[in-house]
């Protein structure tokens, strides 16, 4: 494969293990998307670090982000609230390690990164020299709402270039830091309680760490949740927004 000026052109001849496109949690709500195009990246190369433009339509919780993969590897794989070029410490950041030719989907929800309509951020790649390829489109660039930047600057000019994503929001999402958890089980049904929340935001319950369930606190900023048959023994309630959990044994 040969790349120009960071384009990788045409996708990988690999053998990797096909999976599908991943689907959406219950409470997500897809906000932005860049689709796949004609266009290969180099996110390979650790002198090459990528920012794409993303304007939110949707306020609430950015939840997860999604980036199109053509040729497996491992990159540093970054979140930073903003308009592009950012420098300052990123608000998430994990090595992203791909090992399919497929969409990747990266759960960003503990960053707690709460934007509004029209806010800006820009998700991040910059190269370990680890394979990492990724796609998008070109001449044009198909996402209208925001510009490609390569190491600093416009990639090659304005509207050319964009990288394929997606971006998922939990509509009206977060916390204020006044949220309270509690739990308690009887009978092998645990419930959940959460006071001092936003009315209307949602709320994701999680049972030891999976069985997550959205709900939306009421009008007095109350949210709760049963889990029935639970097996008996000591087991863990969180709420993924806020960082909350509450210990019960049953």
């Amino acid at each position: 494969m040969n790349h120009i000026g960071g384009i990788w052109r045409g996708f990988a001849a690999v053998a990797v293990m096909f999976v599908g496109a991943a689907s959406a949690p219950a409470g997500e709500v897809l906000d932005q998307q860049s689709p796949v195009g004609n266009t290969g990246f180099n996110g390979s190369s650790d002198t090459l670090t990528w920012q794409q433009e993303v304007n939110v339509g949707i306020a609430g919780l950015l939840s997860r982000v999604e980036v199109n993969i053509n040729n497996p590897g491992r990159a540093d794989f970054f979140i930073n609230v903003g308009p592009p070029w950012q420098t300052d410490p990123h608000d998430f950041s994990i090595i992203l390690e791909a090992n399919v030719r497929d969409w990747v989907s990266v759960d960003v929800s503990s960053a707690n990164i709460q934007l509004d309509v029209g806010d800006r951020f820009v998700i991040g790649i910059k190269g370990r020299n680890e394979n990492l390829g990724f796609t998008g489109s070109g001449f044009p660039g198909l996402y209208d709402r925001g510009e490609l930047y390569l190491n600093g600057n416009v990639y090659v000019g304005p509207n050319q270039f964009d990288i394929a994503f997606r971006t998922w929001m939990l509509e009206g999402g977060g916390c204020s830091g006044e949220e309270k958890l509690s739990a308690s089980c009887k009978r092998g049904t645990v419930k959940g309680k959460l006071k001092k929340g936003t009315p209307g935001n949602t709320y994701t319950f999680c049972l030891d760490g999976g069985d997550c369930q959205p709900t939306n606190a009421n009008n007095r900023g109350k949210a709760k949740i049963k889990y029935r048959d639970v097996a008996p023994g000591r087991h863990e309630v969180t709420v993924k927004e806020c960082g909350l959990s509450a210990d019960v044994d049953c």
